[in-house]
């Protein structure tokens, strides 16, 4: 099982990644983290699984990058897993298509191209382009807090008399 660290940690950070693909959505409270997306996702063999998005875990990933029945369009997907016992943990997804940049002589007549590179103003309207990045979908019935998962470490026994 994946361990949950509570102080800044590299091996878990918190992010949005939303699909339209979610069967249902709320809120929770993770680690203090208030308003935690937390999805439930159906895949084609009808389990469902509760997940929650990281934008770093200390998992195993399998090599092979699947680009079919994917819950996040433009993006592909690797089945991870905890290093220590290879319990299935979830799943690492990275984009599969470029970030498309456009020239301002590319784009349409009435949008103007603002100096910075990633805005864009289309009749008068601001929009940010976000650049797709690699996440986790970490199923949340199957992580356990840092501090369970330390009471676990079973003490060697003393030998000797």
């Amino acid at each position: 099982m994946q361990t949950m660290r509570s102080r800044d940690s590299p091996s878990f950070r918190l992010v949005t990644v939303g699909t339209t693909q979610a069967v249902h959505r709320r809120n929770g409270t993770i680690l203090g983290k208030e308003n935690v997306l937390i999805q439930l996702l159906k895949n084609p063999q009808g389990r469902h699984f509760e997940i929650i998005t990281t934008s770093a875990a200390e998992v195993s990933k399998q090599p092979h990058l699947h680009k079919d029945h994917t819950w996040f369009d433009g993006y592909g997907w690797q089945i991870i897993s905890c290093p220590q016992c290879r319990s299935h943990l979830g799943w690492y997804f990275e984009p599969t298509e470029p970030k498309k940049t456009e020239t301002c002589q590319e784009e349409k007549d009435k949008d103007v191209c603002d100096e910075t590179a990633d805005t864009v103003l289309n009749d008068g309207e601001e929009t940010e382009e976000e650049e797709k990045s690699s996440f986790h979908a970490l199923i949340l019935k199957n992580l356990i807090h840092e501090e369970y998962a330390d009471s676990l470490v079973v003490q060697p026994k003393v030998y000797g008399g």
